[in-house]
């Protein structure tokens, strides 16, 4: 099973999921997450016991509407109870604010506690995208990399060969480049193959005689 720590999470998750940690200090971001989750719903009646610590459990809309509808003790009481099971991390979805007594109970105990504007669904989807690809490693192959009708194809053969050439060419023809020269390659958990651009040389390709070739600036991005 994957498994990343929360640290890794919030660096690898795209900004457009909006992940950010509310409570938690110390050795938080040290803690272990799997891509599991559980929907806390009844345990926040009491039945605590159902709460499956080596889980992600979120909450969402109703369950933070839930909480502030409580009296203050019987808030108190319900989150203690969540958070005594200490799971991996708290996440609240729909752009939810957490409790006071959740923040405060979680740098206490050094529990996670995230925050997400985007609904359950989408952010359980992000979430689990982002740790498949933290925890799936990935290789660097020398070669290039270019996007031929949405399929990757990787060009590989002894230096000088030509490839960067041939990968000029495909691009005149209306094709993308994706790497030059280093490709980042990772294995997702259902197989798929997936190639990046080291960030450094993103968009540049060596051609012999000529040099050093910005593809974005002539072909566009």
């Amino acid at each position: 099973m994957n498994k990343i720590y929360v640290k890794d999470l919030l660096k690898s998750a795209p900004p457009a999921l909006g992940l950010v940690l509310a409570a938690g200090s110390g050795d938080t971001r040290k803690r272990p997450v799997y891509p599991d989750f559980q929907k806390v719903g009844l345990a926040l009646a009491g039945h605590f016991e159902d709460i499956d610590p080596h889980k992600l459990q979120v909450l969402g809309r109703t369950e933070v509407s839930y909480l502030k509808k409580l009296t203050p003790a019987r808030r108190k009481k319900a989150i203690e109870g969540l958070m005594g099971r200490r799971a991996s991390a708290y996440i609240i979805t729909s752009g939810g604010s957490p409790p006071e007594e959740m923040l405060k109970l979680a740098d206490e105990l050094n529990l996670p506690v995230l925050t997400c504007p985007l609904d359950t669904v989408r952010c359980i989807r992000g979430i689990l995208k982002a740790i498949d690809e933290r925890a799936s490693g990935d290789i660097h192959v020398h070669g290039v990399l270019v996007d031929i009708m949405g399929v990757g194809v990787l060009i590989l053969g002894a230096s000088g060969i030509g490839k960067s050439e041939c990968a000029i060419e495909l691009v005149v023809r209306g094709h993308r480049l994706v790497a030059d020269d280093i490709v980042v390659v990772k294995k997702l958990s259902d197989g798929r193959l997936v190639g990046s651009g080291a960030e450094m040389i993103r968009y540049l390709v060596e051609v012999r005689g000529i040099g050093i070739v910005n593809v974005k600036d002539l072909f566009g991005i």
